[in-house]
């Protein structure tokens, strides 16, 4: 089965972050605010503070309050959600849910635990767990 996932960034492949999963208390920055976490995925990578414009071919720069990217070309303005083409595109959840239902799926926690932990429905915590298994599975490969 041909994977859909983009690879994951270089620096990944050639530090191993996270040999273990930490306990909680270390992550609850991340895991609990939405700031911090998306400054998190910044930091690794995962969100770029500029990118292509998909319209001029500018420049976009990241808007962190508004989650988009904006064209820095007066001539074009054009915006794009930081969602968009991403792990994180198919969701309206905030970041940090995201990374705490990604945990609690690396610990192996039960959906019923995952459930009362999160507060996410069990549709929304079937469709996370299988979407990062998904996600393992094609970076293995």
């Amino acid at each position: 089965m041909k994977c859909c996932i983009p690879p994951p960034p270089t620096f990944i492949l050639k530090k191993n972050i996270l040999p273990r999963v930490p306990p909680q208390s270390t992550l609850s920055l991340i895991l609990f605010n939405e700031k911090s976490c998306i400054n998190f995925l910044i930091e690794y990578g995962i969100i770029l503070l500029e990118i292509p414009c998909f319209n001029c071919s500018g420049k976009m720069t990241l808007r962190k309050s508004k989650k988009i990217y904006r064209c820095t070309t007066h001539s074009c303005r054009k915006e794009k959600s930081i969602r968009e083409n991403s792990f994180f595109s198919n969701s309206r959840l905030p970041f940090s849910k995201i990374l705490q239902l990604g945990y609690y799926w690396l610990l192996k926690t039960p959906n019923t635990s995952i459930i009362s932990a999160t507060g996410c429905s069990s549709h929304t915590v079937s469709a996370y767990v299988s979407g990062h298994w998904d996600l393992m599975v094609c970076l293995k490969e």
